[in-house]
Protein backbone atom coordinates (compact mmCIF):
# COMPACT_ATOMS: atom_id res chain seq x y z
CA UNK A 1 0.00 0.00 0.00
CA UNK A 2 2.84 2.47 0.45
CA UNK A 3 4.30 1.60 -2.49
CA UNK A 4 1.69 2.61 -4.58
CA UNK A 5 1.19 5.85 -2.33
CA UNK A 6 4.14 7.00 -3.29
CA UNK A 7 4.01 5.41 -6.61
CA UNK A 8 1.33 7.79 -7.36
CA UNK A 9 2.66 10.98 -5.42
CA UNK A 10 6.08 10.56 -7.90
CA UNK A 11 3.68 10.39 -10.98
CA UNK A 12 1.65 13.61 -9.67
CA UNK A 13 4.74 15.43 -8.98
CA UNK A 14 6.54 14.77 -12.43
CA UNK A 15 3.26 15.55 -14.35
CA UNK A 16 3.30 19.07 -11.91
CA UNK A 17 6.68 19.81 -13.21
CA UNK A 18 6.29 19.83 -16.66
CA UNK A 19 2.37 21.36 -16.20
CA UNK A 20 3.15 25.01 -17.12
CA UNK A 21 3.35 24.56 -21.04
CA UNK A 22 0.14 22.59 -21.00
CA UNK A 23 -1.87 24.99 -18.72
CA UNK A 24 -0.37 28.36 -20.27
CA UNK A 25 0.60 28.06 -23.82
CA UNK A 26 1.06 31.72 -24.80
CA UNK A 27 3.52 33.67 -22.98
CA UNK A 28 4.19 37.47 -23.64
CA UNK A 29 7.68 39.28 -22.22
CA UNK A 30 9.02 42.85 -21.89
CA UNK A 31 12.14 43.50 -20.18
CA UNK A 32 15.53 45.34 -20.33
CA UNK A 33 18.95 43.84 -20.82
CA UNK A 34 22.42 44.33 -19.86
CA UNK A 35 25.28 44.07 -22.78
CA UNK A 36 28.78 43.60 -22.26
CA UNK A 37 29.67 46.21 -24.94
CA UNK A 38 27.78 49.12 -22.97
CA UNK A 39 28.39 48.01 -20.10
CA UNK A 40 32.31 48.50 -21.01
CA UNK A 41 30.92 51.90 -22.75
CA UNK A 42 29.30 52.85 -19.12
CA UNK A 43 32.38 52.09 -17.52
CA UNK A 44 34.65 54.10 -19.67
CA UNK A 45 32.26 57.12 -19.56
CA UNK A 46 34.84 60.56 -18.39
CA UNK A 47 37.39 58.72 -18.50
CA UNK A 48 41.09 60.78 -19.64
CA UNK A 49 41.98 59.66 -23.08
CA UNK A 50 45.81 60.42 -21.86
CA UNK A 51 46.07 57.77 -19.26
CA UNK A 52 44.36 55.19 -22.31
CA UNK A 53 46.48 52.75 -23.80
CA UNK A 54 46.24 51.96 -27.55
CA UNK A 55 47.50 49.15 -29.40
CA UNK A 56 46.09 49.31 -33.18
CA UNK A 57 47.08 47.10 -36.36
CA UNK A 58 45.63 49.80 -38.29
CA UNK A 59 47.94 52.50 -36.75
CA UNK A 60 49.81 53.69 -34.07
CA UNK A 61 48.28 55.92 -31.69
CA UNK A 62 50.92 57.77 -29.20
CA UNK A 63 50.51 60.34 -26.84
CA UNK A 64 46.82 60.51 -27.19
CA UNK A 65 44.50 63.63 -25.70
CA UNK A 66 40.94 64.64 -25.07
CA UNK A 67 38.24 63.03 -22.94
CA UNK A 68 35.87 60.52 -23.40
CA UNK A 69 32.23 60.21 -22.92
CA UNK A 70 29.93 57.19 -23.23
CA UNK A 71 26.18 56.60 -22.96
CA UNK A 72 24.68 52.97 -23.29
CA UNK A 73 20.95 52.19 -23.00
CA UNK A 74 20.48 49.15 -21.27
CA UNK A 75 18.77 46.73 -24.42
CA UNK A 76 14.79 46.52 -24.58
CA UNK A 77 12.95 43.08 -25.46
CA UNK A 78 10.18 41.75 -26.40
CA UNK A 79 9.22 37.79 -26.47
CA UNK A 80 6.61 35.88 -27.30
CA UNK A 81 6.81 32.07 -26.54
CA UNK A 82 4.59 29.40 -27.51
CA UNK A 83 4.39 26.16 -25.49
CA UNK A 84 4.28 23.34 -28.17
CA UNK A 85 4.68 20.59 -25.19
CA UNK A 86 5.03 19.98 -21.44
CA UNK A 87 8.59 20.52 -21.81
CA UNK A 88 9.66 22.78 -25.14
CA UNK A 89 8.40 25.80 -26.49
CA UNK A 90 9.35 27.87 -29.36
CA UNK A 91 9.33 31.82 -29.69
CA UNK A 92 10.54 35.33 -31.06
CA UNK A 93 12.15 38.13 -30.12
CA UNK A 94 13.49 41.38 -30.82
CA UNK A 95 15.75 44.09 -29.12
CA UNK A 96 16.95 47.29 -29.77
CA UNK A 97 19.68 49.19 -28.36
CA UNK A 98 21.16 52.51 -28.72
CA UNK A 99 25.00 52.88 -27.79
CA UNK A 100 26.42 56.46 -27.72
CA UNK A 101 30.53 58.19 -27.27
CA UNK A 102 31.65 61.09 -27.93
CA UNK A 103 35.36 61.73 -27.96
CA UNK A 104 36.54 65.98 -27.15
CA UNK A 105 39.49 67.60 -27.82
CA UNK A 106 40.96 64.12 -29.30
CA UNK A 107 44.47 64.33 -30.42
CA UNK A 108 47.10 61.83 -31.29
CA UNK A 109 50.78 61.08 -32.84
CA UNK A 110 50.44 58.70 -35.36
CA UNK A 111 53.08 55.93 -36.35
CA UNK A 112 54.98 58.53 -38.62
CA UNK A 113 55.61 60.85 -35.93
CA UNK A 114 52.60 63.12 -37.33
CA UNK A 115 50.58 65.31 -35.11
CA UNK A 116 46.83 64.32 -35.87
CA UNK A 117 44.04 66.73 -34.39
CA UNK A 118 40.85 65.30 -34.35
CA UNK A 119 38.75 67.38 -32.50
CA UNK A 120 35.01 66.63 -31.67
CA UNK A 121 33.45 63.17 -32.70
CA UNK A 122 30.59 61.49 -31.51
CA UNK A 123 29.82 57.76 -32.62
CA UNK A 124 25.69 56.58 -32.34
CA UNK A 125 25.20 52.92 -32.98
CA UNK A 126 21.83 51.78 -32.92
CA UNK A 127 21.38 47.94 -32.58
CA UNK A 128 18.15 45.98 -33.67
CA UNK A 129 18.03 42.29 -32.99
CA UNK A 130 15.77 39.76 -34.87
CA UNK A 131 15.98 36.05 -33.22
CA UNK A 132 14.15 33.15 -33.14
CA UNK A 133 14.45 30.90 -29.91
CA UNK A 134 14.03 27.48 -28.54
CA UNK A 135 13.37 26.75 -25.05
CA UNK A 136 13.65 23.97 -22.72
CA UNK A 137 11.63 23.81 -19.76
CA UNK A 138 12.27 22.06 -16.59
CA UNK A 139 11.74 21.39 -13.07
CA UNK A 140 8.59 23.93 -12.85
CA UNK A 141 5.24 24.38 -10.84
CA UNK A 142 2.04 27.02 -10.80
CA UNK A 143 4.39 29.44 -9.69
CA UNK A 144 8.17 28.59 -11.29
CA UNK A 145 9.42 28.16 -14.74
CA UNK A 146 12.79 27.33 -15.20
CA UNK A 147 14.08 27.01 -18.86
CA UNK A 148 17.54 26.72 -20.79
CA UNK A 149 17.51 27.49 -24.80
CA UNK A 150 19.17 29.14 -27.42
CA UNK A 151 18.39 31.79 -30.11
CA UNK A 152 19.18 32.47 -33.57
CA UNK A 153 18.76 35.34 -35.84
CA UNK A 154 19.99 38.49 -37.20
CA UNK A 155 21.37 41.85 -35.98
CA UNK A 156 20.63 45.23 -37.76
CA UNK A 157 23.87 47.73 -37.22
CA UNK A 158 23.17 51.49 -37.80
CA UNK A 159 25.88 53.69 -36.87
CA UNK A 160 26.42 57.70 -37.52
CA UNK A 161 29.63 59.48 -37.12
CA UNK A 162 29.72 63.16 -36.66
CA UNK A 163 32.58 65.80 -36.38
CA UNK A 164 33.61 69.25 -36.10
CA UNK A 165 36.83 68.70 -38.32
CA UNK A 166 36.01 68.63 -41.96
CA UNK A 167 39.96 67.08 -43.26
CA UNK A 168 38.72 64.18 -40.61
CA UNK A 169 35.35 63.96 -42.09
CA UNK A 170 36.88 63.90 -45.84
CA UNK A 171 38.86 60.94 -44.73
CA UNK A 172 36.16 58.75 -43.23
CA UNK A 173 34.96 56.55 -46.21
CA UNK A 174 31.34 57.02 -44.81
CA UNK A 175 29.57 59.29 -42.25
CA UNK A 176 27.19 56.67 -42.02
CA UNK A 177 25.96 53.67 -42.77
CA UNK A 178 24.15 50.37 -42.20
CA UNK A 179 24.37 46.39 -42.19
CA UNK A 180 22.94 43.22 -40.77
CA UNK A 181 24.88 40.26 -39.44
CA UNK A 182 23.71 36.86 -38.54
CA UNK A 183 23.75 36.92 -34.42
CA UNK A 184 23.49 33.82 -31.94
CA UNK A 185 22.70 33.61 -28.17
CA UNK A 186 23.21 30.86 -25.50
CA UNK A 187 20.35 31.10 -22.71
CA UNK A 188 22.31 28.89 -20.06
CA UNK A 189 19.84 29.43 -17.19
CA UNK A 190 16.19 31.44 -17.22
CA UNK A 191 13.70 31.51 -14.29
CA UNK A 192 10.10 33.22 -14.81
CA UNK A 193 8.39 33.60 -11.31
CA UNK A 194 4.68 34.39 -11.50
CA UNK A 195 2.46 35.87 -8.61
CA UNK A 196 -0.92 35.19 -9.32
CA UNK A 197 -1.88 32.93 -12.60
CA UNK A 198 -0.64 35.19 -15.18
CA UNK A 199 1.76 38.04 -14.08
CA UNK A 200 5.54 37.48 -13.43
CA UNK A 201 8.33 38.52 -13.45
CA UNK A 202 11.84 37.08 -15.10
CA UNK A 203 15.28 36.76 -14.77
CA UNK A 204 17.31 35.61 -17.75
CA UNK A 205 21.48 34.80 -18.00
CA UNK A 206 22.95 34.64 -21.83
CA UNK A 207 25.74 34.41 -23.67
CA UNK A 208 25.85 37.02 -27.27
CA UNK A 209 23.45 39.20 -28.32
CA UNK A 210 21.19 40.49 -27.39
CA UNK A 211 22.24 40.74 -24.26
CA UNK A 212 24.32 39.23 -20.68
CA UNK A 213 21.70 39.82 -17.98
CA UNK A 214 18.39 40.50 -18.70
CA UNK A 215 15.42 41.23 -16.24
CA UNK A 216 11.37 41.88 -16.73
CA UNK A 217 8.04 41.48 -16.80
CA UNK A 218 6.13 38.08 -17.90
CA UNK A 219 2.13 37.71 -18.98
CA UNK A 220 1.06 34.03 -19.78
CA UNK A 221 -2.30 32.52 -20.55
Amino acid sequence: MKKCFSLSLSICFALGLFAQNDTYKHTFHFGAGLTGVGLLINLADGADLSEASFDLESDDIQDASGMFMGNANPAIQFAYDYGLVKWFSLGASVSYQRLGVDFTDFSYIDGSGQFVDVGDLSVAANRLNLTLRTLFHYGNSDKIDMYSGFRLGVTNWGLGIETNNSSIEEDLETSSFAGIAPTGQLIPFALRAYFNENLGISFELGIGAPHAIALGVNYRM
